[in-house]
């Protein structure tokens, strides 16, 4: 999955639930805000796509949770 395809998706996550997505870049990731949640993302163009897939999913747990 293309690294902006993953930022698009956790967007509109974000959106949804009134929220907005901050990304702060690090060392070698980038870390993904939303809300208390955060999560490195690793810093390259393709991101595969079971890495992408996990990642959305802990995102969207994590805004049900709240």
């Amino acid at each position: 999955m293309k690294r902006r395809d993953l930022e698009k998706a956790l967007r509109q996550i974000a959106k949804e639930h009134g929220l907005t997505l901050t990304l702060k870049e690090g060392g070698n990731h980038t870390k993904a805000i939303v809300g208390t949640w955060q999560e490195p993302l690793p810093r390259h163009r393709e991101i595969a796509e079971n890495l992408a897939h996990k990642i959305i999913k802990r995102c969207q747990d994590a805004q049900e949770e709240n």
